[in-house]
């Protein structure tokens, strides 16, 4: 093990004081003499340097250990630092390899910095590891890097003197992937490479944080809020039920005599843009669609609270999601902006046609590539906190699976009815939500989907 030589060297910190060390399997004497100097506060790696070097091997096991425990932290200096790395995944590697003071340097493109326990941190979706900043200081230090620049030049912009601390302070910033080496003309390999180029920001954090692998924060069904806040009711309450338009109910016997088999049905599946402005779609097509695809089934008592069943799965059996109609053409209803009551199976008048519903119609148009202004558009609506409230770190990513798996019921019906579905890419949330009056963060559009009676 070679021993270092730096002046101002990195700190290790105890971050699980309360770990004992054969949890750890750390019984060595030299292993529980590293604990116990840890526990009493931090101590800087030259310090570790200057043990004998038949207790360095041990000593450095010890810390690679700690660190793939998740156990310590490390800090650019003893006094007064500014950064501190901390491992977001157990089992890693703790990387104390010497970070050159040279080279060119900028902000990752993926870096991005939170509050999370009181505490500001910067971190990145392709670590496996996180920056916490102790100091004011630590946001001008970032923003030495928010464009491409020589280390040297950085370093002088920062004003920091000290070429030990500097050096500590480029290492734990790369290590977090939160810098990233760049060449003359300024170019990462974020910028070369087309496995990272082709990932937008909040796309590889999405995906990095709705995923395990690289994060160890709470993720499932952990029922975070009971106990705190009411669990949203399993039927959306109607404040528009006075204006109900009863729909028919098709008999399921009668259906299935007429149905095509479900191989046909799959096989025959198609995305449909061109509606027959002759023959609009109508109110008893529309009716039964709704009944087969929407629906609640029933209802049902468990000790977790009240839920459904329904013509499609939802994740937990939450059935979050809302279905709104914007009728443009629909034989024998008005043209307007109206709620599914999937329980009464009833269509609510919310808003007679206006801009908003004229606009609604124009954006699903250009989504569907400007070959059809559909004759009946549904947008799917999530009540967040129906899902919020059990699940952490996949509740939206649940909500976008289960808005999916209802694109799909919806195309299977539409095939089977001889109709024109096909599923939208974009949808204007904040419109949605000054139609049907709903709190932006409470409940709001996650998909639309066109229907009418095929051209």
């Amino acid at each position: 093990m070679r021993r270092r030589a730096v002046d101002d060297s990195m700190a290790v910190c105890l971050l699980a004081r309360t770990t004992p060390a054969d949890v750890l399997n750390l019984t060595g004497p030299t292993a529980t003499g590293l604990l116990t100097r840890l526990a009493a506060g931090p101590l800087s790696l030259s310090d570790i340097d200057t043990l004998p070097d038949n207790q360095l091997p041990e000593a450095y096991f010890s810390l690679q250990t700690l660190w793939g425990r998740r156990a310590i932290e490390l800090r650019d200096r003893m006094h007064d630092p500014l950064l501190a790395l901390t491992a977001t995944v157990t089992g890693q590697a703790l990387d104390l390899a010497a970070v050159t003071s040279g080279g060119r340097w900028k902000l990752s493109r993926f870096a991005y910095v939170h509050r999370d326990d009181g505490a500001l941190q910067v971190e990145s979706p392709r670590a496996f590891s996180l920056v916490r900043l102790l100091s004011p200081g630590a946001m001008s230090l970032l923003a030495c890097f928010d464009q491409p620049v020589d280390s040297a030049a950085a370093r002088e912009r920062f004003k920091e003197s000290s070429e030990a601390h500097w050096k500590n302070a480029l290492h734990l910033l790369r290590a977090a992937a939160v810098i990233v080496e760049c060449n003359e003309e300024g170019d990462s390999n974020e910028d070369l490479q087309p496995d990272l180029l082709q990932w937008s920001f909040h796309d590889l954090l999405f995906h990095h944080r709705s995923r395990q692998g690289r994060h160890e924060l709470p993720l499932g069904a952990d029922f975070r809020f009971r106990g705190k806040l009411a669990h949203e009711p399993v039927v959306k309450t109607n404040p528009w039920r006075a204006r109900a338009i009863v729909l028919d109910k098709p008999d399921p016997a009668s259906v299935a005599m007429r149905d095509p088999n479900f191989t046909q049905v799959l096989e025959t599946r198609r995305s449909i843009r061109a509606h027959n402005a002759l023959y609009p779609i109508t109110r008893q097509q529309l009716g039964e669609f709704l009944f087969r695809s929407g629906r609640v089934r029933y209802r049902f008592h468990t000790e977790l609270g009240e839920f459904s069943s329904r013509p499609y799965p939802s994740g937990g059996a939450s059935y979050e999601l809302e279905l709104y109609l914007t009728i443009n053409q629909c034989q024998g209803l008005e043209r307007g902006f109206y709620y599914y009551d999937a329980q009464e199976h009833t269509l609510c008048l919310v808003e007679h046609a206006n801009a908003d519903t004229e606009e609604l119609l124009n954006e699903a148009w250009v989504s569907a590539a400007k070959l059809c202004r559909p004759q009946v558009l549904i947008t799917i609506a999530s009540r967040f906190h129906r899902v919020n409230w059990k699940y952490s770190g996949m509740a939206y990513a649940a909500q976008l699976k289960n808005t999916g798996v209802l694109y799909q019921t919806l195309y299977l019906v539409a095939t089977a009815m001889n109709l024109a579905g096909c599923g939208l890419g974009l949808g204007n949330t904040e419109r949605f939500c000054r139609l049907a009056k709903t709190n932006y963060y409470e409940e709001g559009s996650v998909g639309e989907f066109m229907l009418g009676n095929p051209a």
